[in-house]
């Protein structure tokens, strides 16, 4: 969902920032872009880390001069989250599917005002839907 998403904006002619934990992931999917003719660029980031969200809403900043569109799309889900849950899973689980929703939301909208305004999607990752 997350890459149909970005090669969506891309088609629109948004400049894309792919924010992704896995190196691989993130770098195939700035590909696809650029081989679709779109501009992006891949930043690593983990959602649950507030710095992460602060360093990726600065370097977008920082490259386009603006941040137009915040598209949330981060999410995780286990079988061990239905079936024997720890602390540990749930506290992961809470901290990449709802807080890191909020802290991108936070730090894009104080960025967006700056600018006139912008527009946040929230889509919950397929991941996150198996719970």
């Amino acid at each position: 969902m997350g890459w149909a998403g970005a090669l969506l904006c891309a088609r629109e002619g948004a400049k894309v920032v792919v924010a992704d934990q896995v190196v691989e992931s993130g770098e195939e999917a700035v590909r696809m872009i650029k081989e679709a003719g779109g501009r992006a660029t891949f930043i690593k980031t983990d959602v649950s880390k507030t710095e992460n969200v602060q360093k990726l809403v600065k370097t977008t900043i920082d490259i386009y001069g603006k941040l137009d569109i915040l598209y949330n799309n981060a999410g995780i889900a286990s079988i061990e989250l239905l079936i024997e849950p720890t602390e540990k899973s749930v506290d992961q689980a809470i901290a990449i599917n709802l807080k890191g929703v909020w802290v991108g939301m936070k730090y894009a909208i104080s960025e967006m005002m700056k600018s006139g305004g912008g527009s946040i999607i929230n889509v919950p990752s397929i991941n996150a839907d198996a719970v």
